[in-house]
């Protein structure tokens, strides 16, 4: 019994590790600030945004790495503790998606991208204990769908306590974010994102049989801001069906992207000239009125300008007119979600409206909802502290979001 309490709190103490941030050292970044991206066109202009597709169309071009030096990003520190920990079994893989199909296991290499045999994919990883057997979360998947700009590997942060106690956390890299295939953070249309969540447990699933492993009996699903918009999105395209393992239990979502906040929406103006680009322009980065609302700490958005594989750039036209529309196309749906969901927005966010959360969910036909607005919170809710009472704000999203689980498995 000593041994195991030993080995119990030493696996904690690897995992919490990376709970707290070392505060980033230069605090005069400008707005300006676009990170360390590694990528860098044969023609820096934004011409060439438009012209590469049509070239890649005619077969006069073909981008050297189709992730636009994403796929090669070092992992930061905090990803590495789970890839390193004996307390984590880590898989990491690529589901191709043009016309070759099939996925495979990858280690993150140059030679998978000498040698890959399609030119998209979708790229996510799985992180669960070694053991899970008679811990409360055996049998359960969470899959962790990222905002916009981010990644599928920022989660590693926040779900020790989850791994800990025997769930399987799945976490996707949307497509055009991440390790997946696509000039950063464009994504025309919100039916790739939507189809991507569908892909990936579509091969984990497959790979569970593949292994003989007992079908985990149910599958709950979380997300922030666009990814909280993603969520809804599945579930209406995807609604529970006993049959189909891709089916959600149950969601928890925070600050979800239902309606801009007003001190984020562009102008008019703007969305009427972004329009008349579309068609020709809509990889061009375009609107950036986000920038800097995340949270008040300026701390944070450095740390995220200092970390390149998020997107830093202005939103791109094709992507933001395409949640715009996926926005209005989503209001009148409401009343036909009917699983069980957690919502919890702040009441300071000045990215996505509190107010429009309320009134979408008190359209929702579930008979499990809660809905909450926490006062003072912005629109990041998970912002990893810098000290243990820096990091109280963050450590009650969490326990929150596992308590709300734990009731329902």
């Amino acid at each position: 019994m000593e041994g195991d309490t030993a080995t119990a709190s030493q696996e904690a103490i690897v995992l919490e590790t990376i709970y707290y941030r070392v505060p980033p050292q230069d605090s005069s970044l400008s707005s300006s600030f676009r990170g360390l991206s590694p990528y860098e066109p044969p023609v820096p202009s934004n011409l060439w945004l438009i012209a590469e597709p049509v070239l890649i169309s005619l077969g006069l071009y073909t981008p050297p790495d189709p992730t636009y030096s994403r796929y090669l990003i070092p992992a930061l520190p905090e990803e590495n503790t789970f890839l390193e920990s004996p307390y984590v079994v880590t898989t990491r893989r690529r589901i191709f998606t043009d016309a070759t199909g099939g996925a495979e296991n990858v280690k993150v290499v140059q030679a998978e991208l000498d040698r890959a045999k399609g030119r998209d994919w979708i790229y996510y990883q799985t992180w669960e204990a070694p053991e899970r057997r008679g811990k409360i979360g055996d049998g359960i998947d969470i899959v962790c769908v990222h905002g916009i700009g981010e990644y599928g590997a920022r989660w590693c942060v926040h779900v020790a306590k989850f791994i800990q106690n025997g769930f399987r956390i799945i976490a996707p890299d949307l497509p055009a974010h991440g390790r997946s295939t696509g000039i950063h953070c464009y994504v025309p249309t919100n039916d790739l994102l939507v189809s991507s969540v569908k892909l990936v447990l579509e091969d984990v699933d497959e790979q569970d049989q593949a292994r003989q492993r007992v079908s985990f009996t149910k599958r709950f699903i979380a997300g922030a801001s666009l990814g909280a918009f993603v969520i809804l999105e599945y579930l209406l395209a995807y609604p529970p069906a006993d049959a189909v393992f891709t089916s959600i239990s149950g969601a928890f979502l925070m600050c979800p992207l239902i309606q801009v906040a007003a001190a984020s929406r562009p102008s008019y103006l703007l969305e009427l000239i972004a329009r008349a680009l579309r068609t020709f322009a809509g990889r061009v980065p375009f609107a950036s009125a986000q920038r800097g609302k995340g949270h008040w700490d300026p701390r944070a958005e450095i740390s995220f300008l200092l970390n390149p594989q998020p997107y830093h750039g202005p939103l791109r036209i094709g992507t933001g007119l395409a949640i715009a529309q996926g926005i209005d196309d989503l209001a009148p749906r409401a009343k036909e979600i009917r699983l069980p969901i957690k919502v919890i927005h702040g009441s300071a966010d000045r990215i996505t409206s509190p107010e429009g959360s309320k009134d979408f969910f008190e359209r929702v036909s579930s008979q499990d909802l809660e809905f909450e607005i926490w006062p003072g919170y912005e629109h990041v809710m998970m912002k990893v502290g810098y000290d243990r009472e820096d990091d109280q704000p963050r450590q009650k999203t969490l326990e929150s979001w596992y308590a709300w689980i734990a009731e329902r498995v």
